[in-house]
């Protein structure tokens, strides 16, 4: 469409988001000047330069640095929002929080990442007509928000009931949206997790050097559920991929993924791991493949767990009730009992699990949300396993959608297992989980498009 020429503004914004083809539609004088500056970086250039230039910004040196990493992040989602989601899953195992561990309000450099992509992704779509949606997964996320909304004790819960429902909209609404969204193909769905196991293999290698897991500020829980992650995600191109190079690379992150896996003696990521590793056993449904994986983990699992420090041994195996955090565990269970039997139905208010130490998802969703809400919640990673088992048969074992779809099954399977014994609102690793269920809404909704097109 032509914009007349009174409206020169508008037609030079046009030009900063439509694609190369359609600049030769607009007025010559605006190919022009778009030929002398790149103007899609003109707006969000100005915006970034006032932020940069507040006193506040200028006269604190960190804030001053991680404004001018947001700033450089800023332009990149503005640029190639293709790049900025594998940014995202590289600063996904850092679960720091950069506005303070003290606070109501925690937030990690990828979940900030995360909100800036969103933002910019809005920003953008009056030009674009795209906004990020969460496909075949919108009804059941649309329905457990709506119980946890509509539960008539939610709003006694106060600052934790709204920390908890934008916690929910950033990784059900958010996080499946955009990985739903942006991804364009295989290759850009493939690029973020190949980011993760760059990260995870380092961190890998120096816990192993330095013998301690928490050598970067992780916590030992924290660190399994993202090895655990990223061990599957190996896992899978290892048994798919073809090239013999690329098998040895990933061989070795195995080799490293599961040693500091063992060593983390997180055993809810243990059990998430061996969780998904068995969804992908299933998944592939060859009996070579499943003989392949086990002839890797047990191994491995076995070698690293007999160099563990004998204390480090005896800790993981015991399971005794007089341990502080079996008692604590024991005690979340009683407080989730108690708010569950008060009110059975609809529950005792979103915003509950930030008032104790809530260590089983179904416990948690019970107390927070009642029958009614647990009920909806479970339907969610239901609808991504059925989602992922159903488009098995439409890809074939050597296309790039077919691990991406194994991945995304696997990953939701052990993120469930995982929060059994363990929080399940947590950084990391459900940011994780959602993006490979919003890449596989993605590829769903091109399979039914492509089918219903040839028929």
């Amino acid at each position: 469409m032509q914009i007349p020429k009174e409206y020169p503004a508008l037609a030079v914004i046009s030009l900063a988001v439509k694609p190369e083809k359609d600049r030769a539609m607009q007025p010559v004088y605006c190919r022009q000047l778009f030929s002398k500056v790149e103007m899609s970086w003109v707006i969000p250039a100005c915006a970034i330069g006032a932020l940069c230039m507040l006193p506040a910004v200028r006269d604190e040196p960190r804030l001053a640095l991680g404004s001018a990493g947001l700033s450089a992040y800023f332009l990149l989602c503005w640029k190639r929002p293709d790049i900025a989601l594998v940014v995202i899953f590289a600063l996904a195992p850092f679960l720091g929080s950069v506005t303070g561990e003290g606070g109501a309000l925690k937030a990690a450099p990828a979940d900030i990442c995360l909100v800036t992509l969103f933002a910019v992704q809005m920003l953008r779509s009056p030009f674009t007509h795209d906004l990020p949606r969460t496909g075949s997964l919108a009804i059941p996320v649309s329905l457990y928000l709506a119980i946890c909304l509509i539960s008539p004790n939610t709003l006694t819960q106060g600052a934790s009931a709204l920390i908890s429902i934008g916690q929910m909209a950033l990784y059900y609404i958010i996080t499946i949206g955009l990985f739903n969204q942006i991804p364009r193909s295989d290759k850009q769905r493939r690029l973020p997790f190949f980011a993760l196991l760059v990260s995870g293999t380092l961190i890998s290698f120096i816990a192993i050097i330095t013998g301690d897991v928490e050598t970067l500020g992780l916590n030992k829980n924290g660190l399994g559920s993202i090895l655990a992650c990223s061990l599957i995600i190996a896992m899978e191109y290892w048994l798919v991929t073809k090239s013999a190079g690329r098998r040895r690379v990933l061989a070795v992150s195995i080799i490293a993924i599961t040693g500091a896996l063992v060593m983390s003696l997180s055993r809810g990521a243990w059990l998430g791991a061996l969780s998904g590793i068995a969804f992908l056993q299933f998944y592939h449904g060859r009996i070579q493949d499943m003989v392949k994986i086990s002839f890797v983990v047990i191994p491995l699992a076995v070698i690293f767990w007999f160099n563990l420090p004998s204390a480090s041994r005896s800790y993981a195996m015991d399971f005794s009730p007089d341990r502080w955090n079996i008692q604590a565990r024991f005690n979340s269970i009683e407080q989730a009992k108690e708010q569950f039997f008060a009110h059975p139905i609809l529950g005792s208010g979103v915003g509950l699990r930030k008032q104790y130490d809530a260590t089983n998802v179904i416990l948690s969703t019970l107390a927070e949300t009642g029958i009614v809400g647990l009920a909806a919640f479970l339907f969610i990673p239901f609808t991504v396993i059925r989602m992922t088992l159903r488009a098995r048969r439409s890809v074939a074992m050597q296309e790039e959608s077919f691990a991406i779809l194994a991945i995304a099954g696997a990953l939701t399977l052990s993120r469930l297992t995982h929060s059994m014994v363990d929080h399940y609102w947590t950084r990391g690793e459900l940011l994780i989980t959602c993006a490979a269920s919003g890449m596989a809404v993605g590829i769903c909704h091109a399979l039914q498009h492509n089918k219903s097109r040839n028929r």
